[in-house]
């Protein structure tokens, strides 16, 4: 299966978890590999290291955010709730890169008026 189609899968998973829990929102993940060698000066040559777990969709309540883990083939491996800190904010912001977001450039009260239809 192509990380194409993994992709698609993951995201309707994101967008049914927004309109059924109603987070505040909810974003789809790419890990970032780890530089495991580089040579040369520019570098030439780099060669790169992914984890077994590939994207996650982050889930964000007011107070914690509810993180679901997905392997490179789209399936799910876990959910665990993290609390919502500066330094795990952060570390999620730069080790990792946003492939899919909801709400889409629509303020809150847009949302809300959604839901109540």
């Amino acid at each position: 299966m192509s990380e194409r189609h993994a992709v698609k899968i993951i995201s309707s998973f994101a967008k049914r978890e927004f309109y059924q829990k109603r987070p505040m929102s909810a974003r789809v993940l790419r890990l970032k590999g780890k530089n495991v060698l580089s040579r040369g000066l520019l570098p030439n040559l780099s060669i790169k290291e992914f984890p077994g777990i590939r994207f996650l969709v982050v889930l964000d309540y007011s107070d914690i955010f509810r993180i679901y883990y997905f392997d490179k083939t789209g399936k799910i491996v876990g959910g665990k709730n993290h609390e919502k800190t500066e330094s795990f904010t952060r570390r999620l912001d730069k080790n990792t890169k946003v492939l899919y977001s909801l709400p889409k450039k629509g303020t809150q009260s847009q949302v809300n008026v959604h839901f109540c239809q």
